[in-house]
């Protein structure tokens, strides 16, 4: 990601991705062909499973837990910059709607290969380890290999398309104003060290404990929250300007900390949103009677 930047970024998803899909779909078929066909896999999904918000939290945490994987995504870095980078507005409009598609095909795999394929797999310590687990019993050792890798490859590839952002934002926005005459090639150089030591924390972030599954969860809520709200009001009003949008963001982050390990509130994701628009809100309202004031 250092040396090859987006399109290293972009080259390495497109080959992880396709061997993780091909990977699904095998060990799909392995798990009906454990199971004695379509017919019998289908008998092995329990009704009660259907729950799309579960009944085990109250109404707030499972508005939490979906509102995170969604509202987390809908202004994330990996589209945003894919978009960006394309060469035409027409390539970024069908890219995306493709890639929507593709998702949503290839998300139904692992969710249908939990539901049928439960009984293969119990007791086990991480329900992280579940899909690596039915890989590992019923694919070739060979074949395992490179599932397990695409799949390690897949979760360390939302964290190359982070760690361009930061680098990108901290080197362009924080940095270079302070070297204003630096050439293009000290900007890339700088750019390259920046995701190098983005690199460093990522690790140190990892090492900590807790699983996969948390770690990608609070990636996604620190700091989306004030993007959401920041995002809608751009796009869809000109209600607000920069200072209005710098206080949700910082108040999305900070509201999401102080909820998350200070009061360890069950639902910090949504305290975030309500502080972000809050503050965006309020700050948005003052602001033209201050520009005015300083004109």
């Amino acid at each position: 990601t250092g040396t090859g930047g987006l399109l290293a970024d972009a080259v390495t998803d497109a080959v992880q991705g396709i061997i993780l899909i091909l990977g699904l779909f095998i060990i799909l078929f392995a798990v009906v062909g454990a199971l004695g066909g379509v017919s019998a896999a289908f008998t092995q999904i329990d009704a009660a499973k259907f729950k799309l918000l579960g009944e085990e939290a109250s109404v707030l945490e499972r508005i939490e837990a979906w509102a995170i994987p969604i509202f987390g995504s809908v202004l994330a870095q990996e589209l945003i910059s894919r978009t960006l980078a394309s060469r035409s507005e027409l390539v970024a409009k069908r890219s995306a709607l493709a890639g929507a598609g593709v998702y949503f095909i290839v998300g139904t795999i692992p969710v249908l290969i939990a539901l049928m394929g439960s009984s293969l797999v119990t007791n086990l310590d991480e329900a992280d380890q579940f899909l690596p687990t039915v890989a590992d019993k019923l694919l070739h050792p060979a074949l395992y290999v490179v599932f397990a890798g695409a799949l390690i490859s897949a979760i360390l590839s939302t964290v190359d398309s982070a760690l361009l952002a930061a680098a990108a934002l901290t080197s362009h926005n924080a940095i270079l104003p302070l070297m204003p005459n630096a050439s293009e090639k000290v900007k890339v150089r700088l750019a390259r060290i920046c995701v190098v030591a983005f690199g460093a924390m990522a690790y140190l972030f990892a090492i900590r404990e807790g699983t996969i599954h948390d770690k990608v969860e609070e990636a996604s809520a620190f700091g989306s929250a004030g993007i959401l709200i920041v995002g809608v009001f751009a796009l869809f009003s000109s209600f607000g300007g920069k200072w209005a949008a710098g206080a949700a963001l910082i108040m999305g982050s900070a509201a999401w900390l102080v909820a998350k390990f200070g009061f360890e509130l069950p639902y910090p994701y949504l305290v975030a949103i309500a502080a972000s628009l809050l503050v965006y809100v309020s700050v948005a309202a003052i602001e033209p009677r201050a520009a005015q004031k300083s004109a």
